[in-house]
């Protein structure tokens, strides 16, 4: 995705739901290549963010980067500072050099706002990381579910990561239980900026369970949105993604990369299959690539307030 123009992949989902020409002239007043004042003032507020790098290969890895109200700091309208010292078994850290491409999510889970921004690492020491603002824009509250912040849990001896070959049973109950997920993606070489590539994380919620289990895949149901499709759109033209699920009482994150098929209402028996998820309108398919679990990752438990009425209502089958 370019400033102020769709990426071919996002025009082809816009075009397929008769919206690509409204789109063209939205995005020219919706996507910025800089923070406005209310982005400046929204991130500092944030105890967490959700973050979007690829690795070596190009396959992206979604995380949560943590800290007190203010780590996330923008001291101009071209950067956010973040100050954050990655735990080992994050599995961006290694690939956060300068020049490397960046998405970040701040999401308030209270109030149900969420920002992005996405850009260049333009330095990372120890302790501090500088974004150059690419793209900055809003998202709907839609689906996201409301919750509030509990007590942070007594110290431990630390996060514990382990790489997974396939989905254990407690992965498996994880995703089965959640109602909320982050994507990461990126549009691949024909979308570069720079010589970098594009990343980008969103969020997707729905009732518990929406996210279903079949073998060593995943499928997943579309909902309505902004129609933007900027996550779909990348995933037409460059299919890995990374997912992450949490524990947001218990604290642990399973990161999980997977190739996606995106499954249009073009033919008959595909709207059936998408039929039969209530309030889906396509649908996307992952096949499971690879899973890291980290445990005690997450130092702040949340605790769920309120679903979404989106989601209520998909619960509802209304």
């Amino acid at each position: 995705m370019s400033t102020g123009v769709w990426h071919q992949g996002e025009q082809q989902l816009q075009a397929s739901i008769g919206m690509q020409e409204r789109l063209a002239s939205v995005g020219q007043q919706v996507l910025r290549d800089y923070l406005t004042e209310q982005l400046r003032s929204f991130f500092p507020l944030l105890p967490f963010v959700v973050a979007a790098a690829a690795d070596e290969d190009g396959w992206p890895w979604a995380s949560l980067w943590q800290g007190q109200p203010g780590f996330v700091s923008s001291p101009d309208p071209q950067q956010l500072h973040i100050a954050t010292t990655l735990p080992a078994g994050d599995p961006l850290s290694p690939w956060l050099q300068a020049g490397q491409g960046l998405g970040l999510l701040g999401i308030e889970l209270g109030t149900r706002r969420r920002n992005r921004v996405n850009g260049v690492v333009q330095q990372r020491n120890e302790h501090t990381m500088v974004l150059k603002v690419e793209q900055a824009f809003g998202n709907c509250p839609r689906f996201i579910q409301q919750r509030q912040p509990l007590p942070p849990r007594p110290e431990s001896d630390g996060e514990q990561a382990e790489q997974l070959t396939t989905l254990d049973a407690a992965a498996r109950s994880l995703i089965s239980h959640a109602d909320t997920f982050f994507v990461a993606s990126h549009a691949g070489d024909q979308a570069r900026r720079d010589g970098h590539l594009q990343l980008d994380v969103s969020h997707r919620g729905g009732p518990p369970g929406f996210v279903q289990l079949q073998g060593d895949r995943l499928l997943i149901p579309d909902y309505a949105g902004n129609r933007y499709f900027n996550t779909l759109g990348n995933l037409l033209l460059q299919p890995r993604c990374g997912l992450l699920f949490i524990d947001f009482e218990q604290g642990e994150m399973l990161h999980v990369q997977g190739e996606v098929e995106v499954i249009l209402p073009d033919s008959a028996s595909r709207q059936a299959r998408i039929a039969a998820l209530p309030g889906a309108e396509r649908l996307w398919q992952v096949q499971i690539h690879k899973v890291l679990r980290r445990r005690q990752a997450l130092t702040q438990p949340w605790q769920l307030l309120a679903f979404s009425p989106a989601s209520q209502a998909i619960a509802e089958g209304q």
